[in-house]
């Protein structure tokens, strides 16, 4: 017997409400598109989801469904993780959410905070507040780079607002065992992080490259300063000039136009090809035989995911989550972050491999993520998490 589509005491799907730092349509990076699949994925297993986000454009709609999943958007000077002079727009997001989170408290039961920077404050002490459990992901790892230690860094109060944040959720989702290292670093206490990757969709057909003979490489991501895609730009530039080579920088950012005028510089406007923000990545990794990042710090890459998903062989810095998706030499190429020496001979390494071998690494790369990083096993560990959660005492003891 079944009622309302489940089985008869079977327990009704847990109620999430997720807080975003961005979304789009004003960015297109990574964990967007994470973001909007993982939601999609609670939808489709009868979790209820509505997205709170900020807007910053006045053309961006307030209010959107996507399909079953509702996103809220409140409208901002300037985003939230900002601070320091823009401390207005960070009040004004306070009370935003904390106005929202209070008004539907019965309309759910947990609250997912994606990324553990200053955004996230006034959801955590929210949800203390109205004894509702809150879930935290961090963005990224790393000494420098750790959400928290980002957050503290701020001139305003930062150190207040980190602990508060530290304090106040309920649970940590760490995506790469660098996060994890680092969440011990803050104290917070074992039981409390929970190891759970990132997942991606494994496309059940596989596209054959065109093989025309030029080798393509890919690179994708939001175009900012961390993701140093200058570097790629300069140690591709570095390939021999008759080289049967192309580069794809998929993405936009307020690093683009410098990163333009640097291909221009190199003479590799012919070679080098931007294409802005990209709704569908699909038909470019279809195409690709190379994926590139080189990144200064990730929690655990999505669009590297996202790459290995297509066969796409990976040549990436060896950052946070790294070394759990990419085996050096069988699944892919690493080099150290910022060693563009370290680059560019794994770049012609890679241009002088074989296509069957170039493509053999790729089907590795894609075996490894369908082995451990399937979006459904991912989605199902986060239920389970949720569900624990919600019949536990909510707020961590202070």
């Amino acid at each position: 017997m079944t009622t309302n589509g489940r089985p008869n005491g079977a327990r009704p799907a847990p109620r999430v409400v997720m807080v975003l730092p961005a979304y789009f349509p004003e960015t297109f990076g990574g964990a967007e598109h994470q973001t909007r699949r993982f939601a999609q994925a609670l939808a489709r297993r009868g979790v209820s989801v509505t997205m709170l986000a900020p807007r910053l454009k006045g053309g961006t709609p307030s209010r959107e469904e996507e399909g079953p999943v509702l996103v809220r958007r409140f409208r901002l000077r300037a985003a939230p993780n900002l601070g320091g002079r823009h401390f207005d727009s960070f009040a004004w997001w306070c009370l935003c959410i904390s106005s929202w989170l209070w008004r539907n408290r019965r309309r759910y039961d947990l609250i997912y905070v994606v990324h553990g920077r200053l955004h996230a404050f006034p959801a955590t002490l929210a949800g203390r507040g109205l004894h509702k459990p809150v879930v935290v992901k961090p963005g990224r790892g790393g000494e420098v780079s750790f959400d928290l230690s980002v957050v503290r860094r701020k001139r305003l109060l930062g150190s207040f607002f980190a602990r508060s944040i530290a304090r106040n959720t309920t649970a940590w989702v760490a995506n790469s065992k660098e996060i994890a290292a680092d969440l011990m670093h803050w104290g917070v206490p074992s039981e409390r992080v929970h190891a759970i990757p990132n997942g991606v969709e494994i496309p059940d057909d596989e596209e054959q490259r065109s093989g025309n003979g030029v080798v393509q490489f890919v690179s994708m991501g939001r175009l900012e300063v961390e993701k140093a895609v200058d570097q790629t730009i300069r140690a591709f530039a570095g390939l021999p000039a008759d080289a049967r080579a192309h580069l794809t920088i998929l993405g936009d950012g307020p690093c683009r136009p410098a990163l333009e005028a640097l291909s221009r510089r190199l003479a590799q406007e012919s070679r080098i090809a931007f294409t802005g923000a990209v709704g569908d990545v699909t038909p470019y990794l279809n195409e690709a035989d190379v994926y590139v990042s080189t990144s200064g710090s990730e929690g655990m890459s999505n669009a590297l995911l996202e790459a290995m998903s297509r066969a796409v062989m990976p040549v990436v810095s060896r950052v946070s989550g790294v070394d759990e998706l990419v085996e050096e030499g069988v699944s892919g190429l690493l080099f150290p972050p910022g060693d563009e020496t370290a680059l560019a001979r794994r770049l012609e390494l890679s241009l002088a491999m074989t296509a069957e071998r170039r493509r053999a690494t790729g089907e590795a790369a894609r075996e490894a993520v369908r082995d451990r990083f399937a979006l459904d096993d991912v989605v199902e560990r986060h239920m389970t998490l949720y569900r624990n959660l919600t019949e536990e005492a909510p707020c961590p003891r202070a």
